[in-house]
């Protein structure tokens, strides 16, 4: 047994007890409010390594003993410990990390885990009903509402793989699918482009298979049929083109496996798109670029949208190939930026232009989390991960809407169809500008020339006079 000091406390004392090695020394008691403060006890992490992690966990978060006695001795430790310890290296506040271990103790008495084991999402929604019905005799505890209790416990089961995932609906000709998309991933395609593949055809299997049960009975009228339901919801044209195509290429791919009829892909022609008058309404003016380049950035977020949109603008980078940048990519020794290509892989190397430079160190030096993680953008709220492809849209989007610019589209493609055209208009050629944008022919950048005024000029001007 440990020497107790009288001055411990009943709470103290079972502290001291659960420990059997501390003692008096190991306890600091204030002169001023004569409150114990516990010392981190040292207990061998060979003999007890999970143990000894999380009494330092605990006494981290918590301040009195017998709170930390409650989290040590409930179950699941080390699955509980484990789990904070990465909210925690992941930079979460310690406001949120108690209340994480709240809410853990409160899913382990709701869902009856004494022991390991397997949770459905049933469970969950169940333990979940429970939580909320009670939450107004706990007024204390934050945050109460069912939905967050549920998240909570969810994030925590699937991270030291506990929960039992709901299985999806198994869509008709769902092996079809998986096979064209396996062949799209074999070709090289990129993984934004299998998922929108998927997305797309998913809408076409449940209409489908509400028709037919082989896929070897579809014809022409289905696929007429099915884009009239199309129609019906009043989609713009581009997307009926886009599904159109998609379809046709799916098709293809089942006529030379011999799971439909030959013939029906050729069949399959896609509506015509609308004649647009200028490439001009496809990306904003470059004057307009120029004002989303000069906003002088006041907060975190704007430190980082600054540096995200003068990639768009300046490289003309895609949102997938913006996400994929890490930190390693960036030689400020020899002032070199290295690119990952989205479409069809590869690298491509940059030199670092002055402004964008400023732009990326201004983010990393004020705005930029501490993390272990590499990516270049990354969350600024805990828990720190990488940015999703998405959220470079809805920046570049938020930025030219409070700006009032005008353009049919509102991603960072736009900008990337800018900076192509201010390519053009300085005078480089279409050889220079599709190898800086990552393109391997001319077919994607032809368009600048057919809608570029100044070139249309230049060649009407010439003169065949004195050509024999």
């Amino acid at each position: 047994m440990c020497a107790i000091s009288p001055e411990l406390s009943r709470q103290n004392l079972l502290f001291c007890a659960y420990h059997r090695s501390a003692g008096p020394e190991d306890i600091q008691i204030s002169h001023h409010s004569r409150r114990p403060l516990h010392r981190r006890v040292q207990v061998p992490a060979a003999l007890f390594p999970s143990i000894a992690i999380s009494q330092n966990l605990f006494a981290d978060l918590f301040q009195f003993p017998r709170v930390i006695f409650k989290y040590l001795h409930a179950p699941l430790l080390a699955e509980r410990s484990k789990y904070l310890l990465y909210l925690r290296r992941n930079g979460v506040p310690r406001t949120r990390l108690q209340s994480t271990a709240s809410l853990q103790i409160h899913a382990i008495e709701l869902l009856g885990l004494s022991e390991a084991r397997l949770i459905s999402a049933k469970q969950v929604q169940d333990a979940g009903a429970k939580w909320g019905m009670g939450s107004a005799q706990r007024k204390r505890t934050r945050p109460s509402n069912a939905t967050c209790f549920i998240q909570t416990t969810v994030s925590w089961l699937t991270f030291i793989g506990l929960f039992v995932q709901p299985e999806a609906a198994k869509l008709p000709f769902a092996s079809l699918v998986a096979s064209y998309l396996e062949e799209s991933r074999i070709r090289g395609h990129a993984e934004a482009t299998i998922y929108n593949r998927n997305r797309l055809l998913s809408s076409f299997q449940i209409w489908l298979g509400s028709r037919h049960d082989y896929f070897a009975e579809l014809s022409l009228n289905d696929i007429d049929d099915f884009m009239d339901s199309r129609r019906a919801k009043a989609l713009r044209q581009r997307t009926l083109r886009h599904i159109c195509e998609e379809i046709r290429l799916f098709v293809r791919y089942c006529e030379s496996q011999n799971w439909c009829k030959a013939g029906i892909a050729r069949g399959i022609l896609t509506p015509r798109a609308t004649v647009m008058p200028s490439i001009a309404s496809r990306g904003p003016a470059w004057k307009d670029v120029r004002r989303m380049l000069s906003i002088v950035a006041t907060s975190p977020s704007e430190f980082r949208d600054n540096a995200i949109i003068s990639l768009c603008a300046i490289y003309a980078l895609r949102r997938s190939e913006i996400v994929q940048m890490r930190l390693d990519d960036l030689d400020w020794s020899n002032e070199i930026m290295t690119v990952r290509r989205a479409k069809r892989g590869g690298f491509q190397q940059f030199p670092i232009q002055h402004e964008v430079g400023e732009a990326i160190l201004a983010y990393l030096r004020s705005t930029r989390p501490s993390s272990n993680c590499r990516s270049l953008f990354t969350t600024i709220r805990a828990p720190i991960r990488p940015m999703q492809a998405n959220s470079i849209r809805v920046i570049v989007a938020k930025r030219m809407r409070m700006l009032g610019i005008k353009s049919q589209n509102l991603g960072p493609h736009a900008l990337r169809h800018s900076c192509a055209t201010q390519l053009l208009h300085r005078g480089f050629s279409l050889y220079e500008i599709a190898d800086f944008l990552g393109h391997r022919g001319l077919h994607a950048v032809s368009v600048y020339a057919k809608y570029n005024p100044q070139l249309l000029r230049r060649v009407a001007c010439f003169s065949l006079a004195e050509i024999r």
